[in-house]
């Protein structure tokens, strides 16, 4: 029981250390989290709880945890955000690009943003 309840204690430790962390780094990603993410997320979880989204936002709300829902994905958003800015290889040295795996919404949101900028250009 001893060694149960040490466990316990150093992973609760360590998850809320990586919390901390991910809290921090949020704070200065400030990455924004839309309604479509926010239902996105809900969907998901949902299903993973093997609920329908309305039953799943019905306890979400009767728990008044909607916001840690937002602060899960926005967490998520800027874990993604830091590690599409190093350098990523694996194990043979072969360097990984982070955005094939964390930054498509961005790398599409870029892309409009360059259309838009070259047709006022062109306009």
């Amino acid at each position: 029981m001893e060694q149960f309840m040490a466990e316990s204690k150093q992973h609760a430790e360590k998850d809320l250390r990586v919390q901390i962390f991910l809290d921090v780094l949020a704070e200065q990603e400030k990455p924004e989290v839309s309604q479509q993410e926010l239902t996105e997320h809900i969907v998901f979880t949902a299903r993973s709880y093997n609920m329908s989204p309305e039953e799943f936002m019905s306890q979400v709300t009767k728990g008044n945890q909607l916001g840690a829902l937002f602060a899960d994905i926005t967490r998520g958003k800027a874990l993604a955000a830091a590690l599409c800015r190093v350098n990523v290889t694996d194990e043979t040295g072969a360097t990984i690009d982070p955005e094939e795996y964390f930054a498509p919404e961005a790398t599409e949101e870029a892309e409009a943003a360059e259309s838009t900028e070259d047709a006022a250009d062109n306009a």
